[in-house]
C-alpha cells in the first residue's frame, strides 16, 4: 500500500461524527504488476467494509486496462465476514458475494461455513431492534444462490436454531412485539424452502397446542400464510386438517383477530 500512498493525487479526507474518515483518492499506476497488485488491495479492501466502491480505468502506456471489478475473495476473520453479510442487504451485491463465500467455503471447510452461518443468524435472527435488519428477506434470499451442497447444510443448521427461539416459554398474552421478529425470520425461511412447507405446518400445529408458545405459534401462523398462503393450502388434506384441529384450541380474547384473519385463509 505504501508504493501507491505516495502517487496519490487530488486526494480529500474528511473526518465525520464517531471518528469515521472518508478518504477520496486517485492513483496512476506504471506496470501490470502494479496493476494486479492494486486489484488485490482493492478485495481485501471489499472484504473488510461493505462502504467502499471503486473505478479502475485504464489508458496508460500500450493501453493496458485493470479489471472493472475484483473477482471473489477468501473471508478470513469474523469482521470481514459480519461486514459482507451486512452487504446483502443490497440485494445487487447478492452474487459477487456468493462467489466469495463460496470460494471462503471451498478453502476453509466447516470453518469458513460456520463463521458465515454465525454471522448470518446472529444477525437476521437478533432480538434487538437497533441491531437488525429492518428487512430480513434480502439476508435470507441469498441462501437460494448457494450451491446446493451449502444449501443443504443450512438447512440442516438452521432449524435447531430457529426452533429454540420459537420453543421459548412465554405468558399467552405477551407482547406481540416479542413474537414478531422471529414469526417474520420463521415465515421467510418457509417462504424460500429453507424450511419445508410440511414440517412447518406440523411444527405450528405442534406449538399450537401449549399455551406457553401459542403467541409465537398463532404469529407464525399468521406470517406464513402472508407470504405462503398457496403453498400452505397446497398440503395434503390430513396436514391441513391437524392444523385447523390445533388452531381451534385458541380461544383467547387476545388474539380474536388472529382468529378471524386465519380462519378465513384456512377455509
Amino acid at each position: 500500500v505504501q508504493r501507491f500512498l505516495g502517487r496519490w493525487r487530488g486526494t480529500e479526507a474528511s473526518e465525520a461524527a464517531m471518528g469515521k474518515v472518508t478518504i477520496t483518492a486517485t492513483v496512476e499506476f506504471d506496470s501490470e504488476s502494479e496493476i494486479q497488485l492494486a486489484t488485490e488491495l482493492v478485495k481485501t479492501i471489499q472484504a473488510v467494509t461493505q462502504n467502499f466502491t471503486s473505478s479502475l480505468r485504464g489508458g496508460g502506456a500500450g493501453g493496458r486496462s485493470p479489471p472493472a471489478e475484483a473477482g471473489p475473495v477468501v473471508i478470513q476473520t469474523e469482521e470481514q465476514m459480519q461486514n459482507l453479510v451486512k452487504g446483502l442487504g443490497v440485494v445487487e451485491r447478492h452474487r459477487s458475494i456468493v462467489d466469495s463465500l463460496h470460494l471462503t467455503f471451498e478453502k476453509q471447510g466447516d470453518a469458513g461455513f460456520q463463521r458465515f452461518f454465525d454471522c448470518l443468524t446472529d444477525l437476521v435472527f437478533s432480538n434487538d431492534a437497533n441491531v437488525r435488519p429492518q428487512s430480513v428477506s434480502p439476508f435470507l434470499q441469498v441462501v437460494k444462490l448457494l450451491k446446493d451442497e451449502y444449501y443443504q447444510q443450512m438447512r440442516k443448521a438452521v432449524t435447531p436454531k430457529l426452533l429454540k427461539l420459537l420453543t421459548v416459554k412465554r405468558a399467552v398474552d405477551v407482547d406481540r412485539h416479542d413474537v414478531l421478529h422471529i414469526s417474520e425470520v420463521f415465515a421467510v425461511l418457509v417462504q424460500i424452502e429453507l424450511v419445508g412447507m410440511q414440517g412447518a405446518a406440523t411444527t405450528i400445529a405442534m406449538l399450537l397446542k401449549k399455551p406457553e408458545n401459542r403467541a409465537a405459534a398463532v404469529t407464525m401462523l399468521g406470517k406464513t400464510i402472508s407470504k405462503c398462503k398457496k403453498q400452505l393450502l397446497a398440503l395434503d388434506s390430513a396436514t391441513l386438517q391437524q392444523l385447523k384441529d390445533a388452531f381451534d384450541q385458541v380461544t383467547e380474547s387476545c388474539f380474536s383477530y388472529d382468529v378471524t384473519y386465519i380462519r378465513k385463509s384456512l377455509d
